[in-house]
């Protein structure tokens, strides 16, 4: 029988890197949005209003949200557009789990601003 020698560098860093790229695609999938819920509350941390989307996040876990076209929006009780939201606002979003439960897809959203810290001394 012919024996097989130790592995040579170039196969081990070949296993390596395959291990390190798997690693990077199963931390890079997004949370799956709670099933059976119809609405995600926290904080908003990004908001692209070209394309309908933000990211809210609850308690440390970030949820991808796309905003229906013709989704209420709302700033302190007023009517808004998705752009006038901004990050760090408190939000609470209602619709559903889509995209076999990797976005949540809202019909509507209900945006707080958030108060600017008072000055000191007045």
């Amino acid at each position: 029988m012919r024996r097989i020698g130790p592995p040579t560098a170039a196969a081990v860093a070949l296993l390596v890197i395959l291990g390190l790229a798997a690693g990077i695609a199963l931390a890079a999938k997004p949370p799956a949005c709670p099933a059976k819920v119809d609405q995600l509350a926290g904080c908003i941390t990004k908001v692209q209003a070209a394309k309908l989307r933000m990211v809210v996040d609850c308690n440390g876990i970030k949820h991808r949200v796309t905003v229906a076209k013709k989704a209420k929006v709302t700033l302190d009780d007023k009517a808004a557009k998705l752009g006038d939201l901004k990050p760090g606002s408190k939000v609470t979003v209602y619709g559903k789990c889509a995209r076999k439960g990797t976005r949540f897809v809202a019909d509507k959203v209900c945006a707080c601003s958030t108060p600017r810290p008072k000055a000191k001394g007045k």
